[in-house]
């Protein structure tokens, strides 16, 4: 697995409704979000992730496709103890960048760049709350 030091978080840029969807979770449940013909061969049935965040806090997660489908059931577990549960989709995948949304406690966007080997992706995260931004880096299983 990857791990990198702390990124500055950026807030991402889907189709021009980045900071829209982010505020409001029906928006990026119903917005139009492009899936480019990638997306549809980039589809690892399970990813692994180690996400750190601007507090310290650092969540190990599981996410496993859900069929065939670009649906992902993930759960994560952070260094506190605390469990999460919740759905990513794979809404983009544009050569080297990914991007996944997040709906559970919160709603939110994975923003990320892909290892030249297409294994691993390092990127952020960020939430419409933006209670907690922070760095991820995952690995593929396919």
């Amino acid at each position: 697995m990857l791990l990198i030091g702390y990124l500055s978080s950026s807030i991402l840029l889907i189709n021009g409704l980045a900071s829209q969807a982010l505020a409001s979770p029906t928006l990026l449940q119903n917005s139009s979000l492009t899936l480019l013909a990638e997306a549809k061969t980039f589809s690892p049935k399970t990813v692994r992730t180690s996400e750190t965040g601007s507090d310290g806090n650092t969540w190990v997660g599981t996410w496993v496709r859900v069929g065939k489908s670009r649906t992902y059931k993930a759960t994560w577990r952070s260094s506190k103890g605390e469990v999460i549960e919740g759905t990513v989709i794979l809404e983009q995948a544009d050569g080297d960048q990914v991007i996944f949304s997040y709906r559970g406690q919160t709603v939110g966007i994975y923003e990320g760049t892909l290892s030249p080997d297409r294994q691993s992706m390092t990127g952020t995260w960020s939430s419409n709350d933006n209670v907690w931004r922070g760095d991820i880096s995952a690995t593929f299983s396919f």
